[in-house]
């Protein structure tokens, strides 16, 4: 990897503050997935935190000097005065807002840890929120609370709290469901496991209580410490907790403290009836020694995170600063969109593989078109291993596959690997097989490691041999941009063709695969175009056309498929159809798809391909929208108007992840 020079380490010094559909607060899982909606971003002490599918989340932050206490954030149903917002702003693993009141600044850091390689930080589904406070004067006190309820357990009324103290001195609050039901999912919220509000002792002096949100806010108002009373608890009431801060003599001195928020659960995931748990519980478990941990590792994980964030700027800027804006914006979706797992039996770190979900469309496990491959250029990029732990689960499975073309996807609603049948298959036939091999060769390319194929060598073959013989002239079905429906003798499926069977070929060295699949791509080229541009299906009139995005991966793999002929070729006949938003899909639509408009910019122009990415950024920045990481828009037409997406689907997918093929094409050339 090509990583520029690291700078300095502060997050001030990268933050960004250009707007976007939403803004993440603490991503960290499927189920651990708190949003900040544009439209609330201006006054986040009215603002209301959102789960990704809408569900509004209760969770409050005040903060108090002398006997003045105001509202920092989400203080809904109190009479608290509102501190006034002064900014807002993110990088690639923080939302950071900053605020005034009682003649001090306050700032509201949200932090959800990303690292591409500690997978005890990675797998852990917590996030901090460190609340700071500056120019506070000589001897006044502070203090800030932070309060939660049921709304994030996805469990309605249907839930009991409970409050512990851990061996480190943490103060936990605890819900969890009366009747909580493993493996299931409630409008995509967890049904099962723990939600964790926590405080760490830090010599801070530490107060809590349940209560209603009114009366948690007037006492603390009044008062400055909760009641410590947590004997007594219905659904409808809040779970506080408030550090007492002495400002020292010397005055002036950034003051902090910092909360953990999480969701957990120990069965976390159906593996053909064999329950996985995460990483890191080969190293911590019990939720108060995991909570002890997690404040432990404050530190080191945001200095990793600094360094990170710096990382994904210099990448992004490599490009453009658009680019680097629409990189650091979507890390955290793309991240908090699989769990890196272990079995529960054992916790042999040896099996670990990552799971991931098809947020916000089928909710499928491990989806092979849809999903993997689209999110496989910021691993190819920043995280080769990762591609091995998505990879793993998809390889075994295929092993016992009895079909000679792919499967779809490990099961049909996440957390549930429960296998596909061929009777059960999508009309994604040849996508599906193509993509297998497209990923395989992408991780042995970037990780060096040509072992991993060999026990998977006669399943790929087969794949590939079935390719040979139906993926030229493709019978009547869909890609993974299924909404275009089924039609035969789609180029873009030939061209997934003929790039898995010379990834096939660079995989295993078997030169006559990688012959054939040149000798697809000289067909489509000869068969497939009509005027100056690529058709949608062979036989097509010049007025048809379509994104040629497959050719993206095959720059990328560097694989030669396709030559610069034809990639010039596409870029002209993009600039002719590129408008504000960029490109719709195809010529009949009016919708582009997001995660793919990157995938034609790495194959243009400098000058298209700037176009293209600027169409991305206009729709992440225009503020017409209010969604978590939406990654479909509209383009062109009316109604819809161009650059909005009034759907909830197509958000917070880790198929973001497709926005860093151009950084992944320069990672290893």
């Amino acid at each position: 990897m090509k990583f520029g020079g690291l700078l300095a380490l502060a997050a001030t010094a990268l933050a960004n503050n250009i707007s976007l559909p939403s803004y993440p607060l603490a991503i960290k899982s499927p189920y651990l997935s708190a949003w900040l909606y544009l439209n609330q971003s201006h006054d986040v002490p009215s603002a209301r935190p959102y789960f990704w599918a809408g569900q509004a989340l209760t969770w409050q932050v005040f903060g108090r000097i002398n006997n003045g206490a105001y509202c920092l954030f989400s203080c809904t149903n109190t009479t608290v005065t509102p501190a006034q917002q002064t900014s807002l702003s993110f990088t690639s693993t923080r939302t950071t807002m900053t605020l005034t009141a009682g003649g001090a600044t306050f700032t509201l850091d949200f932090f959800s840890p990303v690292s591409p390689t500690n997978y005890v930080r990675q797998s852990m589904p917590y996030s901090y929120l460190t609340v700071s406070v500056s120019g506070v004067p000589r001897g006044a006190t502070v203090d800030i609370m932070s309060e939660i309820d049921n709304t994030w357990t996805g469990q309605g009324d249907n839930v009991q709290a409970f409050f512990s103290q851990s061996k480190g001195g943490a103060r936990i609050f605890t819900l969890n469901g009366t009747q909580s039901f493993t493996y299931a999912e409630n409008n995509n919220m967890a049904a099962w496991g723990n939600v964790i509000l926590a405080a760490s002792s830090n010599s801070r002096a530490i107060s809590y209580q349940i209560g209603s949100g009114p009366k948690n806010a007037a006492q603390f108002a009044n008062n400055g410490t909760l009641t410590r009373a947590v004997s007594s608890y219905t659904p409808s009431d809040h779970l506080a907790i408030a550090y007492h801060l002495d400002n020292p003599a010397c005055g002036n001195k950034s003051l902090s403290v910092t909360f953990a928020i999480g969701v957990e659960q120990e069965e976390a995931f159906n593996s053909f009836g064999s329950p996985l748990t995460g990483y890191y519980r080969a190293t911590v478990s019990g939720t108060e020694d995991v909570v002890d941990y997690f404040f432990a590792d404050e530190a080191a994980a945001k200095a990793e995170g600094a360094k990170f964030d710096q990382e994904m700027m210099n990448m992004g800027m490599q490009i453009s600063r658009n680019y680097s804006d629409i990189l650091e914006a979507s890390v955290r979706q793309i991240f908090g969109g699989f769990e890196i797992l272990i079995p529960l039996d054992t916790l042999n770190t040896s099996q670990a593989a990552a799971w991931m979900k098809e947020i916000s469309t089928d909710g499928n496990v491990q989806t092979i078109a849809d999903l993997l491959p689209k999110s496989f250029p910021i691993f190819y990029a920043v995280a080769p291993d990762i591609m091995r732990l998505l990879l793993n689960p998809v390889l075994d499975y295929a092993l016992t596959w009895p079909a000679d073309f792919g499967f779809h996807d490990l099961g049909k609603h996440y957390p549930n690997a429960t296998g596909e049948t061929v009777a059960a298959e999508e009309a994604l036939i040849v996508d599906q097989t193509a993509v297998m091999h497209w990923m395989v060769y992408a991780y042995q390319k970037a990780s060096g490691d040509t072992e991993y194929a060999k026990p998977y060598i006669g399943v790929l073959q087969k794949f590939a041999d079935y390719l040979v013989d139906n993926g030229l002239y493709v019978s009547n079905q869909s890609s993974s941009v299924d909404s275009i429906g089924p039609t035969p003798n789609q180029t873009v499926l030939a061209m997934y063709s003929a790039i898995a069977l010379t990834s096939f070929g660079a995989t295993t060295g078997m030169d006559n695969y990688t012959a054939v699949g040149k000798h697809f791509a000289d067909i489509i080229v000869q068969q497939g175009v009509n005027g100056s541009h690529i058709t949608a299906n062979f036989g097509d009139p010049a007025s048809s056309w379509i994104s040629t995005y497959p050719m993206g991966f095959d720059m990328m793999l560097g694989l030669n498929t396709f030559n610069a002929t034809t990639y010039k070729m596409q870029s002209d006949w993009y600039a002719t159809v590129t408008s504000t938003y960029g490109i719709p899909f195809f010529s009949g639509v009016d919708y582009g798809v997001g995660e793919l408009i990157p995938w034609c910019a790495v194959t243009s122009t400098e000058e298209v391909r700037d176009a293209l990415i600027g169409g991305i950024h206009a729709f992440l920045t225009d503020g017409m929208n209010n969604l978590p990481g939406p990654i479909w828009w509209y383009v062109t037409g009316s109604n819809p108007a161009p650059g909005t997406w009034p759907e909830q689907s197509d958000i917070n997918k880790p198929t973001a992840g497709s926005y860093w093929i151009l950084a992944a094409a320069n990672s290893y050339q």
